[in-house]
């Protein structure tokens, strides 16, 4: 009974500790699953309704505008792309080349591939367009021509990798390495989803890079070592029709496939929603689940890509920030942009531009009445009747979640009044000004004397006043003014008649009372 009671409890014992093992176990991995879900935090792009679960180990949802991130499972995470690398060799080969330009295919580029790899089957020296190279690098994933492409733009393999991880560091990515143009696995290449989703944002703002990676088929015409015409068709099982997706809430534009064994199957896809601007990017990679439709078998990264989509456009939604130049001003007397606007409104002698509309992508269940517009003024930009202002930014409390440049034009030359401190002058400057104002007035108090001079001696105002002119040069060539002697004039006397000088003198001296003069 004893004994018996004793193995009661022990084995009571047991399950007990067996079953609490077993319930930390479950806790901790649920947690841990938890954790992994959804590792975007803003509070802006919070949602009521669940992230879908994924097959794939690292998935990044993006807004394709503002690069904002609505969903991460594992975003950072290294992962081998794959083909997927052929999107950032799309980006480069574009922004360097023509697409007119030809490359003829050497034996190195057509050859020097893994077996069974992917292929257009170029012939050696057959000679194609850039633009028919990248067709068949974003459609086929011809590995051939992704080397080609790379001898054309940067003259080797390793030069156009440098090239490649140059733009991605241009572009912000945290954790990308490429040595190769194609994807083929080496240990050395690798790159995350988040950073795939970036290098995608960038491709999608050439429309080259659209239009090929949307293209279901694309047809080559014979070339010199082929007489027939070839058709090159996209594996994207999305834009070929070989699977369906949500096509009601949103159309798929475009995106790139890749697999190799040591990656696994990745995918990269943009689409747009059928009811609004809101454009997404989905980065789907290391998947090995497979599925099976209608018949057919094919990778769990389209089921993750789809449901993903649908998650973001049914949940996320995109607005542009209302820049009022009025009432996003904060009063503040030391806010030099409230002086100047004050200053200015009602002359109406500026006005404000923007870069862009500085979209803002947040969930359907925030309160848009949260976020708030502040502009940043620019002390170093502004200056001149038009420049940069400074910039408006768009926050959730302390988050800064879109910016732009907001610009100025003046209509009037008031700008240095706003933003010029008048510049006193120095010694120096006032000594030279007060020479040149005392010789003006030496050499116009000499003019005056040379005038008053010239008036005095040739009695020009007299001349003036009686009217004559002592320029008239019809009668006298010259003109004296030597004093000529009096000569006597003919006096009449009461009694004696004409008396001549001679008569005169004689009677000088006895007719001194009679005679006048």
């Amino acid at each position: 009974m004893t004994s018996n009671f004793k193995r009661f409890i022990a084995s009571a014992l047991a399950l007990i500790l067996i079953v609490n093992i077993i319930s930390f176990s479950a806790v901790t991995l649920s947690f841990a699953k938890k954790k992994k879900v959804n590792e975007v935090t803003e509070e802006y792009l919070q949602t009521e309704v669940k992230a879908p679960s994924t097959y794939s180990d690292s998935v990044v949802l993006m807004d394709a505008k503002t690069g904002e991130v609505l969903y991460s499972k594992n975003g950072k995470k290294k992962v081998h792309p794959a083909s997927t690398t052929k999107v950032m060799t799309a980006l480069v080969a574009l922004e360097n080349n023509d697409l007119e330009d030809t490359i003829t295919y050497t034996a190195d580029e057509v050859l020097g591939l893994e077996e069974n790899s992917s292929s257009v089957a170029l012939d050696i020296g057959e000679t194609i367009t850039v633009e028919q190279s990248l067709y068949a690098a974003m459609l086929e994933s011809a590995n051939e021509c992704c080397n080609g492409l790379a001898d054309k733009t940067a003259g080797s393999i390793k030069g156009f990798a440098d090239m490649m991880n140059k733009r991605a560091e241009e572009l912000g990515c945290v954790k990308t390495h490429f040595v190769n143009a194609n994807g083929l696995y080496n240990k050395d290449h690798y790159t995350c989803a988040y950073d795939l989703a970036l290098i995608t944002r960038a491709a999608m703002a050439i429309d080259e890079f659209k239009k090929i990676t949307g293209t279901k088929v694309y047809e080559v015409p014979p070339t010199n070592k082929q007489k027939e015409t070839r058709y090159w068709r996209n594996h994207h099982n999305f834009i070929n029709n070989d699977l369906p997706y949500d096509s009601e809430i949103f159309t798929v534009l475009g995106g790139k496939t890749g697999y190799t064994v040591q990656s696994s199957y990745s995918l990269v896809t943009f689409a747009k929603s059928n009811t609004t601007d809101l454009e997404l990017i989905c980065v789907t990679m290391h998947c090995d689940a497979y599925g099976n439709y209608n018949g057919k078998g094919f990778n769990r990264t389209f089921t993750d890509a789809n449901a993903m989509f649908k998650y973001g456009f049914n949940n996320f939604t995109s607005i542009s920030a209302n820049i009022n130049t009025e009432s996003d001003l904060e009063e503040d007397d030391l806010n030099a942009v409230t002086k100047t606007y004050s200053l200015l409104q009602d002359k109406r002698f500026i006005s404000f531009s923007a870069t862009d509309d500085c979209e803002v992508v947040v969930s359907n269940d925030f309160d848009v009445n949260q976020l708030k517009g502040t502009f940043l003024y620019d002390s170093e930009g502004a200056g001149g009747t038009q420049g940069k202002w400074g910039s408006y930014e768009f926050r959730s409390g302390s988050n800064v979640i879109a910016s732009t440049d907001v610009f100025y034009e003046l209509n009037e030359p008031v700008i240095k009044k706003l933003y010029h401190k008048r510049v006193e002058p120095n010694k120096q400057e006032k000594v030279n000004h007060l020479l040149i104002v005392i010789g003006a007035a030496v050499v116009i108090c000499a003019a005056l004397y040379v005038i008053i001079m010239l008036c005095v001696k040739y009695k020009l105002l007299s001349i003036l006043v009686k009217g004559k002119d002592i320029f008239d040069i019809s009668k006298k060539t010259s003109v004296t003014f030597k004093p000529k002697r009096k000569r006597m004039k003919k006096m009449k006397a009461p009694d004696l008649g004409y008396l001549t000088p001679k008569k005169k003198r004689f009677h000088r001296k006895n007719n001194k009372n009679k005679l006048r003069f």
